[in-house]
């Protein structure tokens, strides 16, 4: 109402326009107290993508800052894509097979778990036996290599 009263001071006279211009200077309590709670509410509406765009709305635009915009944009795209796309099937059948190898593995350490310490030992003498064949035939192979470079 000030407002349209400053507009139109000619219809009011001289005093009228004094009588504002007085009042506006001297703003009430109710008044102040009336502005900051206003300012308030309206920071409690903003949403947080409103604020996102204040923020962003004081940044200058300059090609650098446009650039970086659209990079930061693509990257955010690829990370979605990455995230919300179904997997390649090659993926899926890698992780059933890595699943089976699992459970395969499993039940045999729970097959050993059943044998007896016997039965345990039994089985280690038998791989001692086949890495003192192996032993065998690596010494076997190194005294003709030895044997080989000894000629020559």
């Amino acid at each position: 109402m000030k407002a349209y009263i400053k507009d139109h001071a000619e219809e009011f006279g001289a005093d009228g326009i004094e009588e504002v211009e007085a009042e506006e200077e001297k703003p009430t309590a109710a008044a102040a107290y009336a502005a900051a709670q206003k300012q308030k509410k309206e920071k409690q509406e903003r949403s947080p993508l409103q604020g996102v765009f204040d923020t962003l709305s004081n940044i200058p635009m300059t090609k650098e800052t446009i650039l970086a915009a659209v990079i930061l944009v693509l990257v955010l795209s690829n990370v979605y894509t990455y995230y919300a796309a179904p997997r390649p099937k090659r993926l899926v059948a890698q992780d059933e097979t890595r699943r089976l190898s699992v459970d395969e593995a499993v039940r045999l350490l729970l097959r050993e778990k059943h044998h007896g310490p016997l039965q345990q030992a039994e089985e280690l003498n038998k791989i001692l036996d086949d890495v003192e064949q192996r032993v065998v035939q690596l010494r076997a192979s190194v005294a003709k290599i030895v044997s080989v470079h000894e000629v020559d």
